[in-house]
């Protein structure tokens, strides 16, 4: 099945995004997975598990054979019974099918030879006389043909076509798991993704507050030449705010540089020109709620997608077990076959098909000790054991790794509670050092000073909102959800 049919609905599950507009990180995967050749690479895997699944139902297909031959011999005859020269043709045709419901084989067959020879007539003397006569030793074209059916049903091993439809079924547990495999991956890709745009979100707010502090930089650089003018300052004064609005420009640029440079990065990404991302639709400040811890890992451990790999490998090797102990058992085989023939001095009398024929017979075959089928059975346990270790291994990083997750987001909860009342205790320290020196009572550096430290709390509060965020987007890719994905079984008939 093509990309389009059942990777990419899937991805479009997210929005469509407008274009020129501000983008949500949603409509930014959206436009990502819908873009990136990596997406369209990925969900080319399950389809070459599907086709190559779909190549192993050729062995219930008919096979067809046919063999023409031509035989010419000469040589010295060596009696009055033996040909001079022989020219045969035969020619062979066979149509045979496995039944994966049963086991059995079906063959049907059918033979036609034409044989034409010299023989060398018997001379014998005429009775009473002088001379000879020649008396033909047999004929010199013989044709036959033969129609032939037969099949052989397994009543042992290989019973119900349990062994014929082995690989095949197996394969159904590939499809699925690369359809897994295939979901996490690209979920993978986009959380990278995710996080560059949360960076474009952090320059964004970071661009913003830069440029609030400048605004408020070249009000108080005017409001210090206006009383300079008043000669209510030095010129020291005026100095200081005006260093003050050039350290505020530099942040201003280098936040703006930063934010084009994401903008662009984020832009190659979604397969987009960069004036189209115009800016990121998102509340940094705001944060979704996470379901209890213990919850979060019952339903990781019931149904996270890279155990659900493990359980598919194990249902795998479970089929082959199955096999194996198949393959174990003796070969009893039971074969009915029927005939017609004809033959005679024409293609007419060969067919005729006049002869019938037909036999039934049953065929034994056990090896003794059967070492193969036992050392496979036993390999194939010894994987179950492996493959059940590494499940267990797999649940218990998962667990851990939540666990972890969880805890920092809980610990960066508290911080930016604190970084919050940071940036509203330094914005009542600005408001009180600005009505002290419209008093007279201290210095403009002391204002400066408490914009400065106004501006790297709010910088520091919104880094703080940017690292939860990023963190939930790998809570996210963690437990499934930042791509959801529900995995369709194979068909059940090839």
């Amino acid at each position: 099945m093509s990309l389009t049919t059942r990777i990419l609905p899937l991805l479009l599950l997210f929005p469509a995004v407008a274009l020129a507009e501000p983008i949500s990180l949603d409509d930014y995967l959206a436009r990502v997975a819908r873009n990136h050749p990596y997406a369209a690479s990925q969900a080319l895997g399950p389809d070459i598990e599907r086709q190559r699944r779909a190549a192993l139902a050729g062995d219930e297909d008919w096979r067809l054979a046919a063999s023409p031959t031509l035989y010419h011999a000469e040589g010295g005859a060596l009696g009055p019974f033996s040909p001079e020269q022989t020219d045969r043709f035969s020619l062979g045709l066979s149509a045979g099918r496995t039944s994966w419901a049963t086991g059995g084989r079906l063959s049907v067959g059918y033979d036609y030879t034409r044989s034409d020879q010299h023989l060398t007539a018997l001379t014998l003397p005429v009775t009473g006389g002088t001379g000879f006569v020649d008396i033909p030793t047999g004929p010199e074209r013989f044709d036959q043909s033969r129609v032939n059916v037969g099949y052989a049903l397994p009543l042992l091993k290989g019973r119900g076509g349990s062994l014929a439809r082995l690989p095949w079924e197996a394969a159904a547990f590939d499809v699925q798991a690369a359809e897994l495999e295939t979901a996490e991956n690209v979920e993978a890709f986009l959380a990278g993704a995710g996080v560059r745009y949360l960076d474009w979100v952090l320059a964004t707010e970071q661009h913003a507050i830069a440029g609030r502090r400048r605004a408020l930089a070249a009000e108080e650089l005017e409001r210090t030449e206006r009383k300079r003018r008043q000669n209510l300052v030095d010129t020291a004064d005026v100095l200081r705010a005006r260093a003050a609005l050039l350290a505020a420009e530099q942040e201003v640029i280098r936040a703006q540089a930063a934010t084009r440079a994401l903008r662009t990065e984020l832009a190659v990404l979604a397969g987009l020109p960069a004036d189209q991302l115009e800016a990121p639709d998102f509340d940094l400040y705001a944060r979704a709620p996470l379901p209890p811890p213990g919850n979060a890992l019952r339903a990781l451990s019931e149904s996270a997608r890279v155990l659900k790999v493990f359980d598919l490998r194990e249902a795998r090797l479970a089929r082959h077990a199955e096999g194996a102990r198949e393959a174990a058992r003796p070969d009893l085989d039971v074969q009915v076959n029927a005939a017609l023939s004809g033959s005679g001095t024409g293609a007419s009398d060969a067919l005729s098909m006049n002869d019938p024929a037909y036999g039934v017979g049953v065929s034994l075959r056990y090896p003794l000790g059967n070492r193969s089928a036992r050392a496979d059975l036993r390999r194939v346990g010894l994987e179950r054991q492996r493959l059940a270790a590494a499940r267990d291994g797999a649940a218990r990083d998962l667990s851990a790794a939540l666990s972890g997750i969880t805890v920092r987001l809980d610990e960066l909860e508290r911080l930016l509670t604190v970084t919050a009342q940071a940036v509203e205790v330094a914005r009542s320290k600005t408001a009180e050092e600005e009505k002290l020196h419209a008093q007279g009572r201290t210095e403009l550096t002391f204002v400066i000073q408490s914009r400065d430290d106004e501006q790297r709390a709010q910088a520091a509060h919104a880094s703080t909102a940017a690292a939860w965020q990023q963190l939930h987007i790998t809570w996210r890719e963690l437990t499934d959800t930042l791509l959801p994905m529900e995995i369709p079984a194979p068909e059940d008939t090839p």
